[in-house]
């Protein structure tokens, strides 16, 4: 039988596992079973035997055969399996964890309103506690592994450094070579620690970067190849039909035209669709079915540049850049002179108060946290005024200001509808009185269209929506005139009661006078 050279280092290494698994007995850091069946597998390799009958065992078929022929995977998919297995759980919580944090801060004054603060607290608690112990347990495993890799790797070099005096011993390698041996086996497994050290940095950074690669790994839009001119533009839907899911549909069947240089308006109850028109018309909601044709043009086809060159949105909710007014206002026109965004904060009525502060120069605060809900949708209206693009789309542009307000942005649509074309979405029917065309929406598509004289005449759901909103607007009138009446009538009478105590006290003078002198 042939001698098996590797012999005395398998026993070695056996004797060395099993120690190892017998401290894992006394101190948990270190993992028992394996150190067990990695003595079990060193002293099998010793013999040849025994390593016979080692590989016909049921602890070897069931446990470490598939490990054995798993060992020519490549290093990449290796760690792939092991970041998902220990690693994937604790970023999940982790992310969890940071988004809760994250949106109770944001909404901290709601919570404080309902009193809800000390709920989200124990729960955030809770998450904490998640995240603790999920984290310890990662940290658990690393010092394990660390350890591990400590051992073989001093181990591993006193087994070189006895090898070595061994043979020099029986006079198979000579006093050079075993000193040269004694030397490296030290610097022979400092490469495996590293290892250990690199195998966590690399488990962590691919744990981590799932979601991220999910992004990039994204098919990247088509670009479509059809130009719009720049010029004044027909817009027509055909049987339009759009749903956000299968069980969620919000159009059917919806038939429209908005003609060159023409007022159309969009009007209905919440959820009947109106944004999500002006949402596909800007190709931020896509898959729709049937046909919008836009200067004879499909507008899937379109390319998003020259779509972007021909329509400008205004919504409710505009976003105002941290900088200045003069950077906000160069977004609409890059080359804007400053008499031009003079004009244009004339037209919106914000001129005087940024004139009053520091000119262009204004600071705005993140999201215009520093101007008033009025001021900050007046200046989107400006900015989209110096975009100046043949078809305008106003999506709620008046909701959640003030009154005043509302009439200026109204005021600056009225005239930008005698040269453009203008599609505006409102719930207040009183604002789009004047428009040549409206669409009333309602049950996914389009009950009633006409003037707002035809629609009138005709009754239906826009004259009863809009007599419940005139009603509304005119009770709403009256009780503010009923309480500017009685501050009136309060501040008469306590002017009278005021007078006739300084008159009662006057007299109470003028008696108690007369009496001394009496």
């Amino acid at each position: 039988m042939k001698k098996n050279p590797l012999r005395m280092i398998w026993i070695l290494l056996g004797f060395l596992c099993l120690g190892l698994g017998t401290v894992g007995i006394l101190l948990p850091i270190l993992p028992t079973v394996p150190f067990y069946m990695a003595t079990v597998f060193c002293f099998a390799k010793s013999s040849r035997k025994l390593h016979d009958w080692f590989i016909g065992t049921r602890l070897y078929r069931n446990h470490l055969d598939s490990f054995v022929k798993q060992r020519a995977m490549t290093k990449e998919t290796k760690l792939r399996i092991i970041a998902k297995k220990f690693l994937g759980k604790y970023w999940g919580i982790y992310t969890e964890l940071g988004d809760s944090f994250l949106e109770n801060l944001q909404g901290l004054t709601t919570l404080k309103i309902y009193q809800a603060d000390e709920k989200k607290a124990g729960e955030m608690d809770e998450e904490s506690q998640r995240f603790r112990r999920i984290t310890m347990k990662v940290l658990t495993m690393q010092l394990n592994s660390t350890s591990v890799m400590d051992i073989i790797a001093y181990g591993g070099a006193a087994a070189g450094m006895i090898v070595a005096l061994r043979e020099f011993t029986i006079g198979n390698v000579s006093f050079a070579g075993a000193t040269m041996i004694i030397l490296l086996s030290s610097e022979f497994f400092i490469p495996l620690r590293l290892l250990g050290s690199f195998f966590h940095i690399a488990m962590n950074g691919m744990a981590a970067s799932d979601k991220i690669f999910a992004l990039l790994d994204l098919p990247e839009p088509e670009e479509k190849g059809i130009k719009l001119e720049r010029k004044p533009t027909d817009i027509r839907l055909e049987d339009v039909q759009f749903a956000y899911g299968e069980d969620r549909g919000i159009l059917k069947g919806i038939t429209m035209e908005f003609k060159e240089g023409s007022f159309i308006s969009l009007v209905g109850t919440s959820g009947c669709g109106k944004s999500t028109i002006a949402g596909i018309l800007m190709r931020r909601n896509k898959g729709y079915q049937g046909s919008i044709k836009i200067q004879g043009k499909e507008l899937s086809l379109v390319s998003e540049e020259s779509l972007m060159n021909l329509i400008t949105l205004v919504s409710h909710n505009s976003y105002l850049f941290k900088g200045t007014v003069r950077d906000n206002l160069l977004l609409g026109k890059e080359n804007a002179s400053e008499e031009e965004m003079y004009d244009v904060l004339k037209k919106v009525n914000l001129y005087g108060f940024v004139m009053g502060q520091q000119g262009l120069d204004t600071v705005i605060m993140e999201k215009g946290s520093n101007f008033s809900g009025g001021q900050c949708q007046r200046l989107a209206l400006a900015r989209a005024l110096l975009h100046d693009t043949p078809v305008y789309i106003f999506d709620e542009a008046t909701s959640n200001i003030d009154m005043e307000s509302e009439e200026m942005i109204m005021d600056v649509i009225q005239e930008l509808a005698s040269k453009k074309t203008i599609l505006l979405i409102s719930h207040r029917l009183a604002n789009v009185v004047d428009s040549d065309r409206i669409y009333m929406l309602g049950q996914r598509q389009v009950v009633q269209c006409g003037s707002h004289a035809e629609l009138m005449e005709s009754g239906g759901p826009y004259a009863e929506l809009y007599y419940c909103q005139r009603q509304l607007e005119v009770y709403g009138q009256e009780q503010r005139t009923e309480r500017e009446t009685a501050g009136e009538l309060s501040g008469t009478g306590q002017k009278i009661a005021e007078e006739l105590s300084g008159t009662g006290q006057k007299i109470a003078r003028e008696v108690k006078r007369k009496a001394v002198m009496g």
